[in-house]
């Protein structure tokens, strides 16, 4: 039986995969400047309504999380402490009427979004904590990158293949 057929397939299928991922990387590029417009535009008519007096009620407002993404995408390569991402958050019009704690509320988002990948926690420079967006394509080439947690378990793993317990050592107690 010949694999030539199988083999062309293959490649051909391959170059497919490999078209539409650089495809999907265009158009995520493109939906996150388009969210940084939105953006961008939402805190201008944050902004004007806080001086007409007017109230600034958006349709499809976006939930905390959300918010939180597009404040940080915001300002790509800029740290931002959870005191400056509720800043911009009033910067960009968000309602807050519903959490009774706001920054409680903040931290606990950039927690998931942290653990998520989709930010970098780090020091600024007065030692505070701080986080930094991490551009989709960006978080793609960490996507196989392991967690603290993750390295940490895979060392333990390696440590209880390579020790092979002794039956005589391990009926007897630790002192």
């Amino acid at each position: 039986m010949n694999d030539d057929p199988y083999k062309a397939a293959l490649e051909r299928a391959k170059a497919d995969m490999d078209a539409l991922h650089h495809e999907l990387d265009r158009c995520t590029q493109a939906r996150e400047e388009l969210e940084i417009r939105l953006g961008k535009v939402r805190e201008t008519i944050a902004a004007l309504c806080a001086i007409t007096g007017e109230e600034f009620a958006e349709g499809n407002a976006p939930g905390i999380t959300d918010a939180i993404r597009l404040a940080l995408k915001m300002v790509p390569a800029q740290q931002m402490t959870p005191l400056d991402v509720r800043k911009k958050l009033l910067q960009l019009g968000f309602d807050f009427s519903n959490y009774g704690n706001v920054l409680a509320s903040v931290h606990a988002v950039l927690k998931r979004l942290e653990a998520k990948r989709e930010i970098r926690k780090s020091k600024n420079r007065e030692g505070k904590t701080a986080y930094t967006w991490i551009p989709r394509l960006g978080a793609r080439a960490f996507r196989n990158i392991p967690s603290e947690k993750e390295r940490v378990m895979e060392q333990a793993r390696l440590l209880r293949r390579r020790e092979k317990p002794d039956p005589s050592v391990a009926s007897k107690p630790v002192s």
